[in-house]
């Protein structure tokens, strides 16, 4: 009886996901919003995705990603309850292998959108012989990127470097970061699978 009601609360956040998955698309789209299914899809998730649009930490430049973290959440909820459905049982090292495996896919989708913008971005400045036009669409990448390469060529030098070679060192030091993180978050997992309750 229990493992179908944890089954049903699965069901019922996988559809909610879902749904959250098709507002967050439709955000790239602003016309679709006001549509009669844009504003039923929006009145039924705004209210849990706004719990998180607060978070400073989760504004990079112009480009928001608490909805990501948001629908993160929601598929560690949703596979909590699918594991508990499966297994018959609560386990805390199911869950803390669940929430460890949450935290690397919201690390690894945000390193690896860095490393794509940090890598085009160098390409670009080295074709156009770092120079960028006014009004480019490369300033919204720039905003994204800009602090947090600057951040990090900071950790090697106080001089002043050129932005071409910032986005060159954020590229090295967020690709490290990338394998060590995906080593170490792997190793983590396992160890919380062999934790025997």
């Amino acid at each position: 009886m229990l493992e179908l009601l944890f089954g049903a609360i699965a069901s019922v956040i996988q559809l909610y996901s879902i749904l959250c998955l098709i507002y967050i698309i439709m955000s790239w789209f602003p016309g679709v919003k006001f549509t009669k299914v844009g504003r039923f899809i929006s009145t039924l998730c705004e209210p849990y995705l706004n719990l998180f649009s607060g978070i400073k930490i989760l504004h990079i430049g112009n480009v928001d990603f608490s909805p990501i973290v948001g629908f993160a959440i929601l598929e560690l909820v949703g596979s909590i309850f699918a594991r508990i459905t499966v297994t018959g049982r609560i386990y805390v090292g199911s869950i803390l292998a669940s929430i460890v495996a949450t935290v690397w896919q919201i690390l690894s989708f945000i390193l690896i959108l860095f490393l794509i913008l940090c890598f085009v971005r160098w390409i670009v400045l080295l074709v156009n012989h770092e120079m960028t036009p006014a009004g480019s669409p490369w300033y919204n990448v720039d905003q994204i990127i800009g602090k947090v390469s600057f951040k990090i060529s900071r950790i090697f030098t106080r001089r002043p470097v050129r932005y071409i070679h910032t986005l060159l060192m954020a590229w090295i030091v967020l690709a490290v970061f990338f394998m060590g993180g995906r080593y170490l978050f792997a190793y983590l997992e396992l160890l919380c699978y062999r934790i025997p309750f």
